[in-house]
């Protein structure tokens, strides 16, 4: 035993770890070498959109697929499964000659390859930590961040030695040892009480369709559900801005290679800071007062982006990077405790919320090329971010001021 929980429990989250860490390089291609895939491929940064908005969607589905199956035949499957599938769509980007072989491999295989995702890692981290749950999975959702915080510097420092070929081979020869060492490495921890509880000791009932009908309205038009959408729909906007298009942006003002380095690090730094500060906040304080903050220091970073003064990519870096991670768990949470008050489960309706993050960021990653496509600039683009930022804040505040007054009136009139 090491802090509480099993040797191998630790050993198993290094390991995913660095799975996280080496994924990242897709997300650092895919956004800082968009120019040179684009005259590679011979494609515009419209297709390059396109493609991305095809690996989130095929993403979000296999990832129901791949939960469905580690259900059945285990994590260690789907985990080799979706290895296999990512040396798949490596390979044919390596080989690949013009737009549609990217897209094929970038938007489709690279995309079923989400079919283990994070699930994976949540599983897994559910089986085998008892005590530390809450900061392993932290952990495992920093490797990303890190990842862009030190490739980026690394690849702006040595662009003449290291490429986006070179960034895929990378790819390839981990995903090929991947295979193997999950082969041997992952082992499942299924406590046996699993196995006992059976869908059948639940009683069935039969729910007319008018009723269910009145619950969809109240679900529907439930204030708190139609704003956490929203916040939901802005930050996958945001996500898929900044992961698709950011450094492109930074290019196309014709930023520095060193402030775009020193701006992206700091990025990737602040989303774990500012994750465990806000982490720290959300369980202490009120959490929709905390999101319209949230969502306020947004509207400020797209504000500095827009503005393009010689300190907008460090500033937006700053501002944006301590929200990046905290959008989605304090818009989970606010939905979970006003279903828990009318509904029987709160889990059923957690596919529809990431629904509506994925289409957000599927909706950026298309428009976004299209954008600079047709204006030859980034501005109109990190205007609708903005926008969504503003309208998500109003709707957060007034959240926050309807809840102020329930309380009122309830104090007023025991």
């Amino acid at each position: 035993m090491l802090w509480k929980e099993p040797r191998y429990a630790w050993i198993l989250l290094g390991y995913l770890w660095v799975i996280g860490f080496v994924s990242s390089i897709g997300r650092f291609l895919i956004a800082y070498y968009q120019p040179e895939l684009s005259e590679a491929f011979h494609m515009t940064r419209s297709w390059i959109g396109f493609a991305w908005s095809a690996n989130l969607l095929l993403g979000a589905i296999a990832s129901i697929i791949g939960g469905w199956m580690m259900d059945r035949y285990g994590v260690k499957l789907v985990m080799m499964i979706s290895s296999v599938l990512m040396v798949g769509g490596t390979l044919i980007i390596l080989y690949a000659t013009n737009g549609i072989g990217f897209f094929l491999g970038y938007g489709v295989v690279f995309g079923l390859a989400g079919i283990s995702g994070s699930t994976a890692n949540y599983v897994l981290t559910l089986q085998w930590f008892s005590y530390h749950r809450a900061k392993a999975i932290l952990l495992l959702q920093s490797s990303g961040s890190i990842g862009i915080a030190i490739l980026t510097p690394l690849f702006v420092q040595y662009q003449t030695l290291l490429d986006w070929k070179i960034g895929y081979a990378s790819m390839l020869t981990f995903g090929f040892l991947t295979i193997f060492t999950t082969y041997f490495i992952i082992r499942e921890n299924r406590p046996p009480s699993d196995k006992e509880i059976q869908p059948k000791s639940m009683p069935s009932e039969r729910v007319p369709i008018r009723q269910r009908w009145h619950q969809l309205r109240a679900y529907a038009s439930n204030p708190i559900i139609i704003v956490v959408w929203l916040a939901l729909f802005s930050c996958g906007f945001h996500m898929g801005t900044v992961e698709m298009n950011l450094m492109a942006i930074h290019q196309s003002t014709h930023v520095h290679e060193t402030m775009m380095a020193t701006s992206l690090s700091v990025l990737g730094i602040l989303e774990i800071g500012g994750a465990l500060v806000f982490a720290f906040l959300l369980d202490r304080y009120h959490r929709i007062r905390l999101l319209a903050l949230l969502y306020g220091i947004r509207c400020l970073a797209f504000l500095f982006l827009f503005l393009q003064w010689q300190a907008s990519p460090l500033l937006f870096s700053i501002l944006f990077g301590v929200t990046y991670l905290s959008a989605v768990p304090g818009a989970m949470l606010v939905a979970g405790e006003a279903l828990s008050a009318s509904y029987r489960s709160v889990a059923l309706n957690t596919s529809l919320f990431i629904l509506f993050h994925q289409l957000g960021g599927m909706l950026s990653g298309m428009i976004g090329g299209a954008v600079f496509d047709v204006f030859h600039s980034y501005q109109p683009l990190v205007l609708i971010n903005l926008g969504l930022a503003g309208v998500t804040c109003v709707g957060y505040f007034l959240l926050d001021k309807r809840a102020a007054v329930s309380s009122l009136q309830k104090e007023m009139n025991p």
